[in-house]
């Protein structure tokens, strides 16, 4: 927080208010795109259990047939 405060006093407080909604803004449009890929992603994939399970699985089918 330290390194804000520079800033912030040396501007404007509606400026500063104004940056402040600006980054809310872009953080919560990264989070949602992040969240919805990792949603996409799940559907395709499935979780990380379903994974690992279907790598144990093919694993032991590999060394089945060997």
């Amino acid at each position: 927080m330290d390194s804000v405060k520079p800033f912030a006093v040396t501007r404007p407080a509606e400026g500063v208010a104004r940056i402040a909604l600006c980054l809310t803004h872009q953080a919560t449009f990264l989070f949602e795109w992040r969240l919805r890929k990792l949603e996409a992603e799940f559907i395709v994939y499935g979780d990380l259990r379903e994974r690992m399970t279907e790598a144990r699985l093919s694993a032991r089918g590999k060394s089945n047939r060997e």
